[in-house]
């Protein structure tokens, strides 16, 4: 069977941390080739408050393939702020991060999969594809 590839997002990582069952079950789903932006990496690391919950986020994180920022993810989260400033803002701001993750997808050409309507429900680009994890939801499925 061939994998799905998907970029996860930092709140998907937020809710296995806090052990939301749904969130372990997708992410430990051996079917997903899942892959990380280092923002969300830097997300993650913000809200660590002790030096074991940073061992154990960076220890869970290196399952994750880790994707960098190149010139090209660069050149396309400007176009996407620039082209939608109504979800991301006209100054560099909290919204510039999801942007840029945004950007990651769409260069390797992965799903994201968030629970981030805000930035992502409305935002058409070329490229984008996107999953919209709802709270409400009492199983969350990719497949």
């Amino acid at each position: 069977m061939v994998k799905k590839q998907y970029l996860i997002d930092t709140g998907l990582f937020i809710k296995y941390f806090r052990a939301d069952r749904r969130a372990i079950k997708l992410l430990d789903n051996a079917l997903l080739s899942q892959a990380i932006s280092v923002f969300t990496i830097t997300e993650l690391l913000i809200g660590c408050k002790t030096e074991q919950e940073i061992h154990n986020t960076k220890e869970i994180l290196q399952q994750y393939t880790l994707l960098q920022v190149t010139p090209v993810i660069a050149e396309t989260t400007a176009n996407i702020i620039k082209c939608n400033p109504d979800y991301f803002g006209k100054m560099m701001n909290r919204g510039v991060v999801d942007a840029f993750i945004a950007a990651t997808a769409i260069e390797h050409r992965l799903t994201l999969v968030t629970l981030n309507r805000k930035h992502f429900e409305k935002l058409k680009l070329p490229g984008f594809n996107c999953v919209i994890l709802r709270e409400s939801e009492k199983n969350w499925h990719l497949i």
